[in-house]
């Protein structure tokens, strides 16, 4: 009888243990649902040959080391002083690679690739990081190629992820598209020497919508901007906002530093014809080797600047969306770090403004 009833309490804490059970796995599976809402998810990645997959390596697990080695584990973040081939190695030697990123991010799939500027190094910053709420606009399907292309089994490419890339990167609120994008860098050309169609359907907290714009040579012919926001006024977009020196910024000081030159040469020239100057020319002859000490150490320049799109954002999208100010009395070193400690840095912003004919505006003035 006591091993009975022994056996009866085994039998009965069992059934106990049976009934709790499902309670710490639910806590297990709302922790992992968290987990994954905040976490960035790695689904494949490459470097290497822009078109030529076979000269290009899966770098898909490195890649999620380089996300979870960070603490938070929601973002990937390259800048242009790293050199690729450090963490990858180097499939094809000497010619401008590709890293390509396929990612998941609050249930979004998406697509993010970083292009070099000089071998092992990127132009821009590359940044990938989870939005901190579930975003407003989702692209559900796109394509891009002939009109028919998918149906009809023709030349057409799916860019889904791609634009939902560019749509994670304003926090899920917006996507543009403008009529002075090339596309070809952003989806390639699936159909050579012929006009496309970009047709794509998207939902904004759930509520669905389409629509499409045609391309000619490399163009859409009209822009696509899909805002989360009442169009009641317009809005600053903030495209890239950099703060050091880019790429772009040492070409544009390059540029005119050869004209300052170029007109110099001519002032020495009037003046060994014994031409008198005036005292502005003088002053500026005098300046033509330091001038010319700086055209140099340009050349040899390497881009180092801050990628600093989504802090501009913030104080657009934090002053209502239609105004941007920065105060001749900030610090911006202290306000944005300090990318290039005892040399001269550019702030430099580009923007469109959605609504109000923004394709239209004259070019903007500086900021």
């Amino acid at each position: 009888e006591e091993e009975d009833h022994e056996a009866e309490e085994e039998e009965e804490g069992e059934a106990k243990e049976d009934k709790a059970a499902p309670r710490p796995m639910k806590k297990v599976a709302e922790n992992v649902s968290g987990w994954r809402q905040s976490t960035l998810l790695i689904r494949a990645a490459s470097y290497g040959h822009p078109t030529s997959a076979a000269r290009a390596f899966d770098v898909t697990e490195k890649v999620r080391q380089l996300v979870m080695g960070r603490g938070a584990r929601d973002r990937l973040h390259l800048d242009t002083s790293v050199d690729l081939r450090e963490l990858f190695g180097d499939p094809c030697p000497g010619v401008p690679k590709q890293l390509k990123v396929r990612y998941q991010t609050r249930g979004i799939y998406c697509e993010a690739d970083a292009t070099e500027v000089r071998d092992g190094f990127v132009a821009e910053d590359m940044l990938v990081r989870v939005p901190q709420e579930r975003p407003y606009i989702k692209v559900r399907n796109a394509i891009y190629g002939h009109p028919r292309g998918i149906i009809r089994g023709r030349f057409a490419v799916d860019v889904s992820e791609v634009l939902n890339n560019r749509v994670i990167a304003t926090e899920g609120k917006y996507l543009e598209i403008k009529a002075t994008e090339n596309l070809e860098p952003l989806f390639g050309d699936p159909q050579p020497g012929r006009d496309k169609e970009l047709r794509l359907d998207y939902e904004i907290t759930g509520a669905q919508g389409r629509v499409s714009a045609i391309e000619s040579d490399g163009f859409l012919q009209s822009p696509i901007a899909i805002s989360s926001y009442p169009q009641i006024a317009p809005m600053i977009i903030i495209e890239h906002a950099s703060w050091g020196l880019d790429a772009e910024g040492i070409r544009l000081r390059i540029e005119a530093l050869m004209k300052q030159l170029f007109k110099l040469t001519t002032y020495a020239a009037r003046e060994s014809a014994g031409l008198s100057l005036s005292r502005k020319e003088v002053l500026a002859l005098s300046k033509a080797d330091e001038l010319q000490v700086e055209l140099m150490d340009l050349e040899n320049a390497t881009p180092h600047f801050h990628d600093i799109t989504r802090d501009i954002q913030a104080r657009v999208d934090k002053d209502g969306g239609g105004r941007f100010d920065v105060g001749a009395d900030e610090d911006l070193n202290e306000v944005f770090g300090n990318p290039m400690p005892g040399h001269d840095k550019e702030l430099r912003i580009t923007y469109s403004i959605m609504g109000h004919d923004s394709e239209r505006l004259p070019a903007p003035p500086p900021l």
